[in-house]
Formats: C-alpha cells, sequence, structure tokens
C-alpha cells in the first residue's frame, strides 16, 4: 500500500505498539529515531503465536488464497522431486493469492529463506526511513540448516515440542527450503546482510556473537557445533554518530583471561567511560581528570567479537513465556555506541559529541601537556590533558574535555582535517615502535547561548520486533527513550512490565 501524508502519526515515545512491524512503521514519520536494536524473528524457528500477514499484492484485491507454489528446482542432488514442493502450506491461514500474487503468513514460516529475506528488507526499508541520516542500525541474526530443525524433524512433518507450552509449528513449514540441498548451512545471515546492503544500507561491521561457554548441545558427529550468532553493524549514511568512547575496551592480553579482564575493568570504576546520569549537569564532567589504570591509560576500540553474559533462553511472567530473549549486555553495547549519552539537541535530534583530550606523540621521554580551547557562551574556556608518561609513544589519559553539539541550531561549527603522526599498538597497549599518518578531522564550536543553556532531550532507540522488551528495558536504564513494536499481544505486556518496573526504579532514584 502506498504510504500517504494522512497515514503519518506522532511518534509513541516510550510506548510498545502491539501490530505488525510493517504497517506500524510506514506510519511513522521520516528520521524521528538516533539508534534501531533489534532481533527480528529467525527463519523457520518458531511460531509466536501471532495471525498471518499479508505481503505485497495489490491492497484492493479481494485475495483468493490457495496453496503456495514454490518456484525454481526442488529435490536434493539426486534431482528426485520433494514431496512437499508443490504444497508447503496445508492449513487455511497460509498462503498465496491467485489473483494478485500476494502472500499470507508469518514472518519466519515463509516457504524459502529467499521470501524470509525479502520480507525482512521491505521492513528494514522502513526502519531506514525513520532512522536519523546519522543513525544506526544493529540487527541480530542466528543460522538454521536446511531440513533440519532441531527436534521438530524436517520436510512438512514437525515432530512433538519439547514444552507443551510451546506454540507449534503450523503444519509444512520448517527448515525443508527446496531450493537448497539438504544438511546446506543455509547463510540467513549473510543473505540479509547482502540484501540490506544492496537496498541501500552500509554494512559497517559483522561481530560475532561468541556462544562457545553456553552453546545448545547438538546431536550431530560431521561437523561442530554451532556456537555463536551475527551482530550487524548497519548505517544509513555514510557519515554516523558513533560513540567509541563509550565502549572502549580494557587493554589485556587476551580475550580468554577473564581475571584479567575483570581486574582491569575494576581499575575503570567498573564501567568504562559512561556517567550514571549524563543528562545531569553536575555530572557532565565526570571523566575529567579520572586516572586509568598502569598500561591501560584509555582502553581500546571496541572488537567485532563479543562474549557477552548468560543468554536468556526463556523468561516467565505469570502464564507467558518467551523462549528468544537475547542478554542485556549485547543491546547495551549497542545503544552505547549507536546514541549520545549526553543527549541529543531538543530541537532538531541531532546528538552531542564527546571532545576528547587525545595524545600527542613525543619521539622520547617526559611529559607534556596538549590544552585546547573551547568556546563556551563566547568566552574560551581553557582545558588540561596531562600525557604524564614516561614511557616514549605512551598513549595519554582520553579524559572528556566537554560535550559540544552537533547541530548549528544555537551555534555555529567550523570543522578542519590536519595529518597527525600516530604509534602503533599492540593488542595489550603497548607501542610497537612503529608510526603511521593518519588524517584525522576536528570541529570548533561556536555557540550562541551558553553551552548550559542549550536545549537537551533523550536519544530514542527504536526496536522493531520488541519480544519480552530487553531493549527498551536497557534503553530506559541507559537513560535513552525508545518505541517499540511487538506483534504478540501477550509478549507486549511483558514488555511493558519489564519497562514500567525499570522506569519506576528510574523515578525513585
Amino acid at each position: 500500500m502506498p504510504r500517504t501524508a494522512a497515514m503519518v502519526k506522532p511518534l509513541p515515545v516510550n510506548e510498545i505498539v502491539v501490530g505488525n512491524s510493517l504497517a506500524v512503521l510506514r506510519s511513522w514519520p521520516d528520521e524521528s529515531v538516533h539508534c534501531c536494536v533489534t532481533s527480528p524473528p529467525y527463519f523457520g524457528l518458531r511460531s509466536y503465536g501471532v495471525d498471518p500477514s499479508i505481503w505485497g499484492g495489490k491492497a484492493e484485491c479481494m485475495h483468493e488464497w490457495r496453496e503456495h507454489i514454490i518456484a525454481g528446482k526442488s529435490g536434493g542432488p539426486s534431482g528426485k522431486q520433494d514431496s512437499n514442493a508443490g504444497s508447503r502450506f496445508g492449513d487455511s491461514t497460509c498462503g498465496a493469492c491467485g489473483a494478485c500474487g500476494a502472500y499470507r503468513g508469518c514472518l519466519g514460516l515463509e516457504p524459502t529463506v529467499q521470501m524470509f529475506v525479502a520480507h525482512l528488507v521491505d521492513i528494514f526499508r522502513e526502519v531506514r526511513r525513520i532512522l536519523r541520516s546519522d543513525g544506526t542500525c544493529w540487527v541480530n541474526m542466528g543460522d538454521s540448516y536446511n531440513a533440519y530443525n532441531g527436534n521438530r524433524g524436517a520436510g512438512g512433518t514437525v515432530s512433538a515440542p519439547t514444552d507443551a507450552s510451546r506454540p507449534r509449528l503450523p503444519a509444512g513449514t520448517g527448515l525443508s527450503d527446496p531450493v537448497l540441498k539438504p544438511k546446506d548451512l543455509m547463510l540467513v545471515p549473510f543473505r540479509l546482510a547482502l540484501a540490506l546492503q544492496d537496498d541501500g544500507w552500509y554494512v559497517r561491521n559483522d561481530i560475532i556473537w561468541d556462544k562457545s561457554e553456553q552453546c545448545m548441545p547438538e546431536s550431530i558427529r560431521d561437523r561442530c557445533t554451532r556456537a555463536h550468532e551475527f551482530i550487524f553493524h548497519l548505517a544509513k549514511s555514510e557519515r554516523y554518530f558513533y560513540g567509541m568512547e563509550a565502549v572502549r575496551e580494557p587493554c589485556v592480553s587476551g580475550l580468554s583471561d577473564i581475571a584479567k579482564m575483570q581486574e582491569q575493568r575494576t581499575r575503570l570504576g567498573g564501567k568504562h567511560l559512561i556517567n550514571p546520569d549524563p543528562l545531569n549537569k553536575a555530572n557532565a564532567a565526570t571523566n575529567i581528570g579520572r586516572k586509568r589504570g598502569v598500561g591501560d591509560p584509555s582502553g581500546r576500540n571496541m572488537r567485532t567479537v563479543w562474549r557477552l553474559g548468560k543468554s536468556g533462553t526463556r523468561m516467565d511472567w505469570g502464564e507467558v513465556q518467551h523462549f528468544a530473549t537475547y542478554p542485556e549486555e549485547l543491546p547495551k553495547r549497542c545503544i552505547l555506541a549507536g546514541t549520545s549519552e549526553y543527549g541529543v539537541c531538543a530541537d532538531c535530534g541531532a546528538p552531542w559529541e564527546r571532545i576528547v583530550g587525545e595524545p600527542e606523540p613525543t619521539g622520547g621521554r617526559g611529559s607534556g601537556n596538549k590544552e585546547r580551547k573551547v568556546a563556551d557562551g563566547g568566552e574560551g574556556e581553557r582545558l588540561n590533558t596531562h600525557m604524564g608518561s614516561s614511557i616514549p609513544w605512551k598513549p595519554a589519559m582520553r579524559n572528556t574535555l566537554v560535550w559540544q553539539p552537533t547541530c548549528e541550531c544555537h551555534g555555529t561549527i567550523e570543522r578542519e582535517e590536519f595529518d597527525e603522526l600516530v604509534p602503533e599498538l599492540d593488542d595489550d597497549g603497548e607501542p610497537t615502535g612503529e608510526v603511521s599518518e593518519v588524517t584525522r578531522s576536528r570541529t570548533t564550536y561556536r555557540p550562541t547561548i551558553p553551552l548550559a543553556e542549550h536545549p537537551r532531550a533523550k536519544a530514542i532507540v527504536l526496536d522493531p520486533f520488541m519480544g519480552s522488551g530487553t531493549t527498551a528495558f536497557v534503553a530506559a536504564q541507559l537513560n535513552r527513550d525508545f518505541c517499540g513494536i511487538e506483534m504478540n499481544p501477550a509478549y507486549a505486556d511483558i514488555a511493558r512490565k519489564r519497562v514500567e518496573s525499570e522506569l519506576q526504579q528510574i523515578k525513585l532514584i
């Protein structure tokens, strides 16, 4: 259905809307959210107990539903015809329209992985529209094997669920795509990433969620046990907001050395560079002058392999259970990297950026000061960053000098680029003795009103597949606003209760 101006509704901030993600997103205004963190239903995994949706076709069509016919080759390597290739959906709730070609079914239970990816591309096209041009999207997606679905069997049959409370898959669904060979790894995450890239997204990272210490056992003898999933870091534009300082990692000799990592995290105060209440002006400079541990003055840029806390696989809330939740640490990293902890301009929504003290290479022993003038209400304010290192090329402490807007609603921005010699460091943060020349950019903000009087608001985080509400729950913890969509009313109720509980705690604090 074409989108018209009459369809546009105000963004429901701090609300969870029950409905179809594609339809609801179409009713929201352009460039209205700062970040999207989500985990769509995986292909062929389970039914979430929702009514089927209509995909494609013509809105004015009366629809003549029939069993879905899969085009393309079918069968395995032997070339024999798959008995399920002609009729994939035997029940009356799923199928295709013989008049306009529309498809009726649930997301994740499509007859082919290609159709599943196409439906996700349609949804994320709407996500890209309502995402600000400086926003990012983080998508968690797992993979599957063809003609295999754990305890559910293959082909057109579905074995009994391991838990009586789990909803059954519709007859004829499961992982038996006739286009792929039996036992093929479907490569769903990569198919999705490539399709989103072709649709206009910038694919910035393929992050591995390392689940090796808590993965589900598999009864297989001819391949490795799968112990990871993927998180794709996507951007709408070439330039976008990325809070690198908020997600710096301690420099350690190896990620497997958990004790050493915990020790260095303790030196950092239990957190990276995160203010507990960034929108509170009294805490605006809590990082100034804070010392880091010896040998770990600033930490390192966040890596693309994430070993997170325990993954939630089941959440009980009264009589309702959710079986596919991710750990809170996952959306936390995405939200910290994708939104400004100091807030956004209340007038235009542009994020505030952190200006940090950068180390200067000295080429020899000794210490020095780097001074940077930051305009504040027309008067210059000089803040110093002390290098204080007796080791050549040792990086200095990265202190937050000031937060400044990235818009010109109440000031002007001057940008310049310059070349700088930067020491190369190993994984422990120690200098290698090599130096490389990099091009850096610097911005100087000249406000027309004092920075303290510049109106600020919270960044908004979107999750179009809210599930049990983990994304919204973490956003509330991090002092961000959120908006979400969930098709199952029972799951939406779980999410609302979790978030309301957290917001109530925040108000008490």
